[in-house]
């Protein structure tokens, strides 16, 4: 077990942590948290209080040390947890709460309502998956560009880079489009930083934009998606140029993406470049799309009668479905009362004996002459 100092490093803490799943031992695991935390959060809010200004990570450490405080009282959940193999998810969550009252001491000084830049970047860079929306807020206003461009890391694994990611985005500073350039190049798709990187620039001002098409148009960036999902948001003649170039040249079959391009970029060229892939079986796919082009640039086209036709049709197939989905679950539903009805019934019920008892040594009533124990008693 661990040292009960009031409050415990936490590099001792994390040092014991994989001893003590690995022998099974998940009630000390959650006590030694419980104890650790209440010795942090006490040394921050001594008289049980604090300022204004860090009210909401007092909020946030008394909801995550009462949690503690109360799991390390269920010792019966934990041995029942471990018999059965299901202590993964509680193991984590406890781990998950403790980890977060420790980050959460990285803000106490950003906080402050005189805190210099320097303490609030460094807060920035410490940041953990919550991050105060006051010091959200205060580095929006100041904007501190070259301060946000160095948090930003080389390596892009911090939930530090992440928020730098998205304040950027709220920024929307031309200035950042080359980070955010690369942290699209460099992170992994399916990242929450690489979608962040693309929502930033999508927020970037429009002295931005020729910078972003120009890296599109020098294949800077590699992915079709990434590609779509940028000029969505560029209403301009040449980004439904380049559109066309990387449907055409591309490998690119997710035609409603497409459609969903065009009608951000808005060109009326998109009317046509719809229309002739709108009869190769993509009326619902695309024809949201190419309806709210011919509106906008107020073309009737053939097209829109077959599009509302056909959109119609879909509602009702899910209007149809919706209806034979409820009715299925009403017969459900009165199939398990009329069961219920039934085992109620039957287990109210006296059994009644039909015919006399046979005692163990009165003659066998199958006529053999034997006595009952000895020949059908057992059978």
């Amino acid at each position: 077990m661990l040292d009960r100092n009031p409050i415990l490093n936490s590099m001792v803490f994390v040092d014991t942590v994989v001893d003590l799943i690995d022998h099974g031992r998940y009630q000390d695991l959650v006590s030694s948290a419980a104890f650790d935390a209440r010795g942090l959060v006490q040394s921050r809010y001594p008289a049980g209080h604090c300022p204004e200004y860090q009210r909401e990570i007092f909020d946030y450490d008394t909801l995550s040390l009462a949690f503690l405080e109360e799991f390390a009282k269920r010792s019966i959940d934990w041995k029942r947890a471990a018999k059965r193999a299901k202590h993964n998810n509680l193991v984590s969550a406890v781990l998950a709460c403790y980890f977060s009252i420790h980050e959460r001491g990285g803000y106490l000084s950003a906080l402050n309502p005189e805190a210099t830049l320097a303490e609030m970047i460094a807060g920035l860079k410490a940041a953990g998956r919550e991050f105060p929306r006051a010091l959200q807020e205060g580095l929006v206003r100041m904007a501190p560009i070259e301060h946000l461009k160095d948090a930003l890391s080389r390596e892009l694994n911090s939930w530090g880079d992440i928020w730098t990611v998205r304040l950027m985005g709220r920024i929307g500073s031309d200035r950042f489009v080359p980070d955010l350039l690369r942290v699209v190049r460099d992170s992994d798709g399916l990242s929450y930083i690489h979608e962040d990187a693309i929502d930033a620039l999508r927020g970037v001002d429009e002295s931005g934009h020729g910078q972003i098409l120009s890296a599109i148009q020098d294949e800077e960036l590699t992915d079709d998606l990434d590609v779509f999902a940028l000029l969505e948001h560029l209403p301009y003649s040449a980004s439904f140029d380049l559109a066309q170039l990387w449907w055409n040249e591309g490998e690119m079959g997710f035609y409603e993406i497409y459609a969903s391009a065009l009608e951000g970029i808005g060109d009326v060229r998109g009317i046509e470049a719809l229309r002739e892939i709108f009869f190769e079986g993509n009326a619902i796919l695309i024809g949201d799309s190419l309806e709210v082009l011919s509106v906008l640039h107020d073309q009737d086209i053939p097209e829109l009668s077959i599009i509302r036709r056909v959109r119609e049709e879909d509602r009702e197939r899910r209007r149809r479905r919706s209806r034979e989905m409820s009715e299925l679950m009403r017969k459900a539903a009165g199939r398990t009362d009329a069961i219920a009805d039934t085992e109620a019934r039957i287990g109210s019920a006296t059994v009644r004996r039909q015919s006399p008892k046979v005692g163990r040594n009165a003659p066998c009533p199958c006529g053999s002459g034997k006595k009952y124990k000895k020949c059908c008693l057992n059978r």
